[in-house]
């Protein structure tokens, strides 16, 4: 069982920080919301489970060109959506710092 120090949890909250900006994306966004709550509704559970999973075949390729043409389908398919827009200014290359993971 993990423990619950304050090196730990300072631990944790740096490498919380490094897969948001891995992921682009706000740090309070991996955390759930209450419903009712000032935040809005919590996320659909089915979506959440989709992510995880998605995040954790992606983390397997430890080839970087596998990873690059992953992520370049994902980009395809979610611009074919239409929705929501690619957000300005998104980063072309999201994987750098984790070709080696």
């Amino acid at each position: 069982m993990a423990s619950n120090t304050p090196k730990d949890r300072a631990a944790a909250a740096a490498a919380l920080t490094r897969i948001a900006d891995f992921l682009d994306v706000p740090i309070a966004g991996f955390y759930e919301v209450a419903p009712g709550s000032n935040g809005g509704a919590p996320a659909d559970p089915a979506q959440q489970a989709e992510i995880r999973e998605l995040i954790r075949q992606f983390l397997r390729l430890h080839d970087p060109k596998a990873r690059r043409r992953c992520l370049t389908y994902v980009r395809r398919v979610a611009d074919e959506s239409g929705w929501p827009p690619a957000a300005p200014g998104a980063r072309k290359d999201a994987l750098t710092g984790f070709e080696g993971s």
